[in-house]
């Protein structure tokens, strides 16, 4: 029996980040269920070739149009799902067109922009398309795609009246170095709360860091790009986190959390959390003071009440399937096609 073949258009850097990079991985190891055979095209990059290379053929994009069509055509694709942003997609839109040509089924994931217009079916939890739309829009929490080891956490976490720790992760590249300006603002909380630092595999920002260290009167706990993150996480009572895919691991785990914006267009699904009442958001890091960061932080460690809600409202609307709900979308619709 002949295998689907599906490429996954993705990438991560310092100033992208990394969570495209893991919805990627964690789509195509549910993807494989269905007998795929994967492929991922991304930018040259060290880092996702080594991971990527676990999961499936890893094929390097040159941002030559017609070189990168080619090499699609080669590959020869049955699906092809484009996970990162459109402001850091590097190709016209001509090119979408092209992917369109390229396969039986065009596939996105928070992709905004006219581009949609030619893709089959658009996936939106981080962002909702503001003026064109997929043929087929899916939009909502119920589309997270998040690891599987999340959701066996999720089991295990123990809801804490007492805050004993803080767990702050400001995602895999921390582009704008928000984290010591974090650690400068909670300098005061109360000595017994334990503060972990997560940095991850894209941190460039470690002379800053080491100054904000340096003349702390408390202890830091570091950790450098956790293998296991889902099992860190489950130990703090609440987090500080951007709002990217980070987030929407901490709230399908329960943990209360404060939202420092990493980058800009994280505003968006920041303000639907707070609307929805599953984490607090303070606004953008880079235009937030001290003062402000410090202050919500004291309320979210002595409002109770206020993390109860956030613990329940969060497990609540988020239930760890949206990996499962698309794929089931994407090969029913292939099928109907193919």
């Amino acid at each position: 029996m002949t295998k689907t073949k599906v490429l996954i258009i993705t990438d991560g850097n310092n100033e992208i980040g990394l969570g495209h990079f893991y919805r990627a991985f964690s789509l195509s190891k549910e993807l494989k269920k269905y007998g795929t055979e994967i492929s991922f095209l991304t930018s040259n990059n060290k880092f996702l070739k080594n991971n990527l290379s676990k999961s499936g053929n890893h094929y390097t994009y040159s941002n030559n149009e017609e070189k990168d069509i080619k090499k699609i055509k080669e590959i020869n694709p049955d699906i092809i799902i484009i996970d990162i942003l459109e402001k850091f997609f590097p190709y016209s839109l001509k090119f979408i067109q092209k992917l369109k040509n390229s396969c039986s089924l065009l596939t996105s994931i928070d992709f905004e922009g006219k581009g949609l217009k030619y893709i089959d079916l658009g996936f939106h939890t981080l962002f909702k398309p503001k003026i064109f739309y997929a043929k087929k829009s899916f939009i909502g929490f119920k589309y997270a795609i998040l690891r599987k080891e999340f959701l066996l956490v999720r089991k295990k976490y123990n809801f804490s009246k007492t805050i004993h720790s803080l767990i702050i992760l400001q995602g895999g590249a921390d582009t704008h170095c928000i984290s010591p300006k974090i650690l400068q603002s909670i300098k005061n909380i109360p000595k017994q709360v334990k503060i972990t630092l997560v940095l991850g595999p894209m941190f460039d920002c470690h002379e800053n860091l080491e100054k904000t260290l340096k003349p702390l009167d408390r202890k830091i706990k570091l950790i450098y790009n956790s293998k296991k993150i889902h099992n860190e996480m489950k130990k703090h009572d609440i987090a500080i986190t951007a709002a990217g895919n980070t987030l929407l691991e901490l709230m399908l785990i329960g943990i209360p959390s404060l939202i420092i914006c990493g980058e800009k267009h994280e505003l968006e699904i920041a303000k639907q959390v707070n609307r929805k009442k599953m984490a607090l958001n303070i606004g953008y890091g880079k235009d937030i003071s001290k003062k402000s960061i410090e202050k919500n932080l004291i309320k979210l460690l002595d409002d109770y009440e206020l993390r109860k809600i956030f613990h329940r409202n969060s497990k609540t609307i988020m239930d760890g399937n949206g990996t499962k709900r698309i794929s089931q979308l994407i090969f029913k619709n292939y099928r109907k096609i193919s």
